[in-house]
């Protein structure tokens, strides 16, 4: 079972993610968005030998402007993909 890990760096708090003897550290600034995919790694019941590949995925898809989760985005993100 995958949970949220959080720890400060910089004076920032970072978000990463731990479980099933691996940890993925300082992934986002976003709680809300960690545990989001948090929830998504333990729904699908990822294998710990494809978390590194997995987050990376995801977090490349959701940093797209365009990308289809546009509700993650801000409105001003979100005008680049209008029109």
């Amino acid at each position: 079972m995958y949970r949220i890990v959080s720890r400060e760096s910089g004076g920032v708090t970072q978000y990463g993610i731990e479980g099933e003897g691996i940890a993925v550290h300082d992934v986002t600034e976003s709680k809300l968005w960690a545990a989001f995919f948090t929830y998504l790694l333990n729904y699908y019941e990822v294998s710990p030998l494809h978390i590194y590949d997995v987050v990376e995925n995801g977090f490349a898809y959701l940093a797209n402007p365009c990308g289809k989760l546009l509700h993650m985005q801000t409105a001003y993100e979100a005008s680049y993909c209008v029109g």
